[in-house]
């Protein structure tokens, strides 16, 4: 996970699925790097979020998780995941499966990488 001196609870993170996928995303960041996704979003390229083969790797190894984790915060804000795609810098851009898997990911990278600063420096999320 986050390399860091302060840990946090995967279960604050919300939905079960979080947890699970912030230890996947993470796994051997450091904090500062997690803090920067947070920032400058998850096309920014960063390991293991740029190459597409990469993406979908990590969508068909994670799909009903990163699923879960888009019905979450959709339920949360009272919209579906069709709602919440069409708010992406280029919702037309998912075209095909691998475009659906690199938005999944990404979504789920940039997410998480709030909820995990939100959690470290005690704001709720």
């Amino acid at each position: 996970m986050v390399e860091t001196e302060q840990e946090y609870e995967t279960g604050t993170l919300g939905c079960d699925a979080a947890g699970r996928l912030a230890d996947a995303l993470f796994e051997g960041w450091e904090l500062g790097t997690v803090r920067d996704l947070a920032t400058h979003s998850a096309d920014a390229g960063w390991a293991g979020l740029t190459y597409t083969s990469d993406l979908v790797a990590f969508y068909d190894a994670h799909r009903d998780d990163l699923w879960e984790l888009a019905r979450d915060c959709a339920d949360d804000m009272g919209e579906s995941i069709q709602t919440i795609q069409g708010w992406s810098r280029n919702p037309s851009d998912v075209d095909d499966a691998d475009s659906l898997a690199t938005w999944f990911v990404w979504f789920a990278a940039e997410e998480l990488s709030r909820r995990v600063c939100a959690e470290l420096d005690g704001v709720e999320s």
